[in-house]
């Protein structure tokens, strides 16, 4: 009777090494399908921002949504939000009756010290839709720092998780876990350019600070006001885009990366990941004459922000692009000359 054969040690080593070499080729395959998955979330997000962007301009003459309480003029369920006539103040307080409403939680603390319209502007159109905070299209499935938060909003500042600690307010604080993924650009909120005052002199809109990405120099202008008809080129124009890009490394990149890639949801409700070194540069809205674009510091100092990318002087510098659009909302990012705008490049 014969034994049945049994492997060799050599011949169960090949079989090991060929099972191992497979795996090594079709792991990055199956990443690269997973990320891919993801991006697909990440752009029916901002889809849906687009959708609910053009929803409230068709009920609001136009209006780019954005904070709209003017001070004395509103009225809030939450009487300590009410009775305040401080321009400065009012937007926080709004966002704060959005919060306290959506989520349910009656003693979450006034915001009196922050403007909430960088990080917070998406409120506006989750209290238009109507639905509970945190809410799932507000975070791109890559941003697992904000899902987690997400998932348990108090206990999550009860352990301290949040960034800005222990200096922040706490309001200011509690409300990480209500941010998002995506911004709109600062001229979804604020002036294009600065404007000639009445009486001689100018006052200046919102700019980047130099030093820091996370940095705003304060407008002197009203805020919010702005509308969907003053864009000259919908199709061409950002309006919403993902502050970093996870996608397209392991790493991720910050937005204004020229190899960044991050999802970007257009005027005209279309979404596309572009690169950022395609689009044009932007200008400086309070020097709207000076052939150089906004440029800053990105300064990753926030635990969950992708690493610096330092170029050759060891300072990662860069520039404004699509968040800094010469021309503002009349702008063009993609397809076409900044000079479209009416506001061409001049020497200095």
């Amino acid at each position: 009777m014969k034994r049945p054969r049994a492997f060799t040690l050599i011949e169960l080593l090949v079989v090991i090494a060929i099972i191992a070499l497979l795996i090594g080729i079709l792991l990055p395959a199956l990443g690269a399908a997973r990320r891919s998955a993801r991006r697909s979330v990440c752009i029916s997000n901002l889809r849906q921002y687009g959708i609910l962007m053009m929803s409230y301009g068709s009920d609001y003459e136009d209006d780019v949504a954005a904070y709209s309480w003017a001070p004395g003029e509103y009225r809030s369920q939450y009487p300590d939000l009410n009775g305040n006539n401080d321009i400065n103040t009012t937007p926080g307080l709004q966002s704060t009756d959005i919060i306290r409403r959506l989520t349910g939680r009656d003693s979450f603390p006034a915001l009196t010290d922050r403007y909430p319209h960088r990080r917070y502007t998406h409120l506006v159109l989750l209290d238009y839709r109507g639905e509970s905070m945190p809410d799932p299209i507000a975070a791109c499935p890559e941003d697992r720092v904000l899902l987690g938060w997400q998932s348990d909003p108090v206990g999550s500042f009860d352990r301290g998780d949040f960034p800005e600690r222990p200096d922040g307010s706490e309001s200011w604080q509690r409300m990480w876990p209500y941010s998002s993924t995506y911004q709109i650009i600062p001229f979804g909120w604020a002036q294009d350019q600065k404007q000639r005052r009445p009486q001689g002199g100018w006052l200046n809109t919102v700019q980047q600070a130099p030093g820091g990405h996370n940095l705003y120099l304060p407008s002197f202008l009203p805020l919010g006001g702005r509308s969907l008809i003053e864009v000259n080129f919908p199709a061409q124009k950002v309006a919403w885009f993902e502050f970093h890009d996870r996608h397209s490394s392991s790493e991720g990149f910050f937005h204004a990366h020229e190899e960044a890639k991050a999802s970007q949801m257009f005027f005209d409700g279309s979404v596309r990941a572009l690169q950022t070194s395609d689009s044009n540069p932007g200008f400086r809205p309070n020097q709207p004459k000076v052939n150089i674009p906004t440029e800053y510091r990105y300064n990753p100092d926030l635990s969950y922000e992708p690493p610096s990318m330092p170029d050759e002087t060891g300072v990662d510098k860069v520039t404004g692009h699509y968040k800094w659009t010469r021309g503002g909302l009349k702008g063009v990012d993609y397809g076409g000359s900044e000079i479209n705008t009416g506001n061409p490049r001049v020497t200095p």
